[in-house]
């Protein structure tokens, strides 16, 4: 039993921050508002002169991310005639990052699962304490990940496919990754504070008079 409860305060600290990450890109690749605060940012689709709003094209990746379009394919009318902002390639790199943002969605899932039933056999066996120090050194581990992240994100290059002139590789800046890096630390240390809020309440020790 020893042994199990180990397995399970080395789960905690692991689930934890990756719940977190994995809950702030979620919602910031998801939502309009980085892609509609960048593109105005930028003002690439005026220079672009491709006739779309920094809103609507804001709303189209959020809605391509979240499932309503099938297809990376936005039609617009130029010169009289309608033509597909995004190529080919525009199209296979973003249906690959699509891919890639619905299995880690998966494992998020089962990372709260174990999650919750880890809180629930700890909280059977009273072992507050070790969750509130398992908690702490999640902390630890969340510093971790981003640090790691940082370092595997910047050099990645999901664009090296795209030619210079297509207007993905426009839009999705170094800036852009800049702030959305930022603002992924930002919501999951939001959301760390919120289950360490959760987890002191669950914790916290019985009164014996009131």
């Amino acid at each position: 039993m020893r042994l199990l409860l180990r397995v399970l305060f080395a789960v905690l600290i692991f689930c934890l921050p990756v719940f977190s990450i994995l809950a702030a890109e979620n919602l910031i690749c998801r939502a309009p508002d980085l892609y509609t605060y960048e593109f105005t940012k930028t003002q690439i689709t005026r220079e672009a002169r491709i006739g779309v709003s920094e809103r609507d094209l804001g709303e189209f990746f959020s809605d391509y991310f979240l499932g309503k379009k099938e297809e990376f394919s936005y039609i617009t009318e130029y010169q009289d005639r309608e033509q597909d902002l995004f190529n080919l390639r525009e199209s296979n790199v973003m249906r690959n990052i699509r891919e890639l943002l619905n299995h880690l969605t998966l494992f998020m899932f089962g990372v709260v699962l174990i999650t919750i039933a880890a809180y629930w056999i700890l909280l059977h066996y009273n072992r507050k304490e070790g969750i509130r120090l398992a908690f702490k050194w999640s902390l630890v581990f969340y510093g971790i990940l981003w640090v790691t992240f940082g370092l595997i994100l910047f050099p990645w290059a999901p664009f090296k496919s795209l030619e210079t002139e297509d207007l993905l590789l426009r839009l999705i800046t170094s800036g852009f990754i800049t702030d959305w890096f930022l603002a992924g630390i930002f919501i999951s240390a939001v959301v760390m504070g919120i289950l360490g809020s959760i987890t002191w309440k669950l914790t916290k020790p019985r009164r014996m008079f009131w």
